[in-house]
């Protein structure tokens, strides 16, 4: 298994905003998390990477991680952070911000090292607060492959997950003018 500077393996924390068989429900940042957990454990110098969730920090405290990396926003989020770096010196706290719930500016006000963000729109405004890096986020092709087209589903629509208003500059992001809910 190959090593990062330090000489060990790296070890990441990944926090969704719900996890199904804790919660019962799905938010998008499950299904986001849940392919990077994938690829970090493919990855040989990543020795442990696990996903928490609101109310799901089972295993969060009993050693030490390198990383957090905070996909979507929730409420517990600024004190996980605060926590997570009491409990693990020299963390390295990321916020994927793939949209600007709850707001911008609270998003921004997160205690974080640098933020990474798919959105071009989003760059400039991050990057004021913290280093960020424009980063598409990949789709697992091995879970969302493309089912045979039907007749019936064909439009042009991409969901993008629950519509929410208050989700204030997802047009901008996305780089439309319109949403339909």
């Amino acid at each position: 298994m190959a090593t990062f500077a330090g000489g060990e393996t790296l070890r990441v924390a990944l926090h969704a905003q719900s996890r199904y068989s804790d919660h019962g429900w799905v938010a998008g940042s499950e299904i986001t998390t849940s392919g990077m957990l994938a690829a970090l454990r493919r990855h040989p110098s990543v020795g442990r990477a696990e996903v928490f969730a609101p109310f799901a920090y089972r295993g969060l405290f009993e050693a030490p991680w390198d990383v957090l990396l905070v996909e979507g926003w929730t409420g517990p989020v600024p004190r996980v952070i605060a926590a997570l770096r009491g409990a693990s010196p020299g963390l390295v706290v990321l916020h994927w911000c793939l949209d600007t719930y709850p707001s911008l500016a609270a998003v921004t006000r997160l205690d974080v090292d640098g933020f990474l963000t798919n959105s071009r729109a989003l760059v400039a405004n991050l990057s004021a607060h913290a280093p960020t890096l424009f980063l598409p986020l990949a789709a697992d092709v091995s879970v969302m492959a493309p089912v045979a087209a039907r007749d019936e589903y064909r439009h042009p629509v991409v969901y993008l997950g629950q519509a929410s208003l208050t989700k204030h500059r997802l047009l901008e992001v996305i780089g439309c003018d319109r949403l339909f809910m």
